[in-house]
């Protein structure tokens, strides 16, 4: 079970914990919607309920962290955040295939190495000549 209490700190609503959490993944869809039940928390919402959705190709990292910082200073409200929790369950589920489609093939760096081993001979070389 949520605390919510650990969201509320001093009377104030603590967004930018709630939003955290829910990149974490310490929050879910189904904590979103406890939280949602408190009045402390749905007084605190603000911002507009209809935004624009992007598409599911351009959920990355990058997307996420930008909507981490509006849901924590310009759309704080339910949908927002359960908007957020679906982004952040993607690129959570899929960041290791980031990670795959990121790396260099492997023996790429000797093969780099080699090569620059073999420029700065051939550069040592013309200048004795």
């Amino acid at each position: 079970m949520l605390d919510i209490n650990k969201y509320i700190q001093e009377g104030r609503v603590m967004r930018d914990r709630i939003v955290t959490n829910i990149i974490m993944g310490e929050i879910d869809e189904s904590d979103i919607l406890e939280l949602d039940k408190d009045d402390r928390i749905s007084k605190a919402y603000f911002g507009n309920e209809k935004f624009e959705r992007a598409d599911k190709n351009e959920w990355d990292r990058k997307y996420l962290d930008k909507l981490s910082l509006a849901s924590v200073s310009e759309s704080f409200n339910k949908e927002y955040l359960l908007y957020l929790n679906e982004v952040a369950r993607f690129v959570s589920k899929n960041k290791n295939i980031e990670r795959e489609n990121s790396k260099m093939p492997k023996g790429t760096g000797l093969i780099i190495l080699f090569l620059l081993i073999v420029l700065f001979l051939f550069y040592m070389l013309s200048k004795i000549n």
